[in-house]
């Protein structure tokens, strides 16, 4: 009978969410279980429409493409923070966009001293 474990899995993964106008982003970012080193990004939503998912989805390959070819967090934060579509506001927070709300869940990241 074969293990179900397999040592490349990730054991570890951490969520960041944010409110837009259209819907609940998440970026889930998955850590190996050797090194505990970034394993993977994912960005998903909650209660958009098609427009509003295709938008998170776009978002999510390029940004998983970005990590693939070590593109600095910081970099990718400075072009995504700022781009305005339809503000809302989350908790006393201004997310402007999608592209937004994905810079301050890796801005976030960052301040809590994980690795991207």
């Amino acid at each position: 009978m074969q293990s179900n474990e397999n040592k490349d899995w990730p054991k570890q993964s951490r969520t960041y969410t944010k409110e837009t106008h259209l819907g609940r982003i998440y970026v889930i970012i998955t850590y190996n279980n050797k090194d505990h080193a970034p394993d993977n990004l994912f960005a998903a939503e909650t209660q958009g429409g098609p427009c509003f998912n295709s938008e998170v989805e776009a978002l999510g390959r390029s940004l998983r493409l970005m990590y693939k070819y070590g593109v600095p967090t910081n970099e990718i934060i400075k072009q995504w923070q700022g781009i305005q579509c339809e503000p809302h506001w989350e908790k006393g927070n201004l997310v402007k966009s999608v592209a937004d709300a994905l810079g301050q869940c890796l801005q976030e990241a960052l301040n809590d001293g994980y690795p991207i």
